[in-house]
């Protein structure tokens, strides 16, 4: 898998390369305890333009800590463009990734085609007791995580690999 190295830091990614240059690249932002592997494979593989999905730093393969300001996250994100030499891409951002996806809009314009904002807000409130819950009981807290973020109806296979992927994340990036 792809990687660039940032300031001792290493991104992973995966690419598509593109099928044209009409189009911008695009770039998928998961959300907070999330991976690349969250955007389905479909989209990933999307066909026309450069499709580049991230572990964001903390998160996949990704080394480093996760952020508690979504500004550092656009930052990392902007290096990677930089990095990759990708003046103006379309940034895709789910949930955490939405928000990184508006900072870069905002202080970044320069790196944005355009946004597409997925199940996001430009601040997003987190449960106060969320961070000592991690601490007392990481297992319990991600049990409750999965039962919070899915519907009942949601499959069970669907559910064990969002905790498993959950579970592979270090505590101190989901506090």
């Amino acid at each position: 898998m792809p990687a660039v190295q940032l300031d001792g830091r290493v991104l992973y990614y995966t690419q598509k390369k593109a099928d044209s240059t009409v189009y911008p690249p695009l770039i998928l932002l998961h959300g907070a305890g999330g991976s690349r592997l969250d955007w389905p494979g479909e989209l990933r593989r999307l066909p026309g333009p450069r499709v580049i999905a991230l572990d964001l730093p903390g998160h996949g393969r990704s080394t480093g800590i996760g952020f508690a300001d979504t500004r550092l996250y656009a930052d990392e994100v902007c290096a990677l463009l930089d990095a990759l030499h990708i003046e103006r891409a379309i940034i895709a951002g789910h949930s955490m990734g939405g928000a990184i996806a508006q900072q870069i809009g905002i202080n970044r314009p320069e790196h944005a085609a355009g946004l597409i904002l997925i199940g996001t807000g430009s601040k997003l409130p987190i449960d106060p007791t969320l961070p000592q819950r991690i601490i007392d009981d990481t297992d319990k807290t991600l049990d409750w995580l999965g039962d919070w973020s899915w519907s009942p109806d949601t499959p069970a296979g669907v559910k064990a690999l969002s905790r498993q992927r959950l579970s592979e994340i270090s505590p101190d990036v989901l506090r």
